[in-house]
């Protein structure tokens, strides 16, 4: 996000997509909202997903069940 608001800081071209949402620190959510220190007020707004991690693929996790999981992180 540093990185974005340093090329384009009216933030009037900027979508960002957050992998792996469960790991970053809490908070995520505001920031990506546009609110708390930190944030962005982004245009075109964020998608966040929650990927399978190497244990889940190694489980043999199927989509179905990680879409499951997902949406119950998001809910």
């Amino acid at each position: 996000m540093k990185l974005a608001k340093a090329f384009d800081p009216s933030c009037q071209r900027q979508l960002i997509a957050a992998s792996k949402i469960d790991k970053y620190d809490k908070g995520i959510a505001e920031k990506l909202q546009g609110h708390g220190l930190g944030s962005m007020e982004l245009q075109l707004g964020c998608v966040a997903v929650l990927n399978r991690n190497q244990h889940e693929i190694d489980d043999n996790v199927s989509f179905d069940d990680m879409k499951q999981r997902e949406k119950e992180f998001f809910s």
